[in-house]
């Protein structure tokens, strides 16, 4: 390969990951859209949160609500944002338990599994409830 290709795959190569590194995408980030169909989102929350243990925590406004878990150590707190129909997810903190001294916030790279796993129970609770009215419009 001569010189001048290897610069300028050396340059595309270190272009792309500069781009994909900064990034900030989370596999759970995307709104999750409710449509019409949730007539009780309290209680489509409670029951996606049995899945995992997940606890509805009081929620500030009408539009927030707060889902925790503690779980291997870990206190995890999650925002849920309802906003125009869309339901979207957020960590809010990630404390560890059990520390001598004051614990530290972990951040949400510690738990993003666990966040996948929240937003596909919430998922599933939504698809059966759009799946409910639809049979029922037959």
């Amino acid at each position: 390969m001569t010189t001048g290709k290897t610069a300028l795959l050396v340059s595309v190569l270190f272009l792309s990951a500069g781009s994909t590194a900064s990034a900030d995408i989370t596999p759970y980030s995307d709104p999750l859209q409710l449509g019409d169909y949730v007539q009780d989102l309290n209680g489509m929350l409670e029951r996606a949160f049995s899945y995992d243990g997940w606890q509805l925590r009081s929620h500030p406004d009408p539009d927030t609500y707060v889902a925790f878990l503690s779980y291997k150590e870990r206190d995890i707190s999650v925002h849920i944002l309802v906003r125009d129909q869309n339901l979207t997810l957020s960590v809010e903190s990630v404390f560890e338990t059990g520390c001598a001294a004051p614990c530290k916030d972990l951040g949400e790279e510690s738990v993003s599994k666990w966040m996948v796993n929240l937003r596909r129970s919430i998922a599933v609770e939504l698809t059966t409830l759009v799946r409910d009215g639809l049979q029922s419009q037959m």
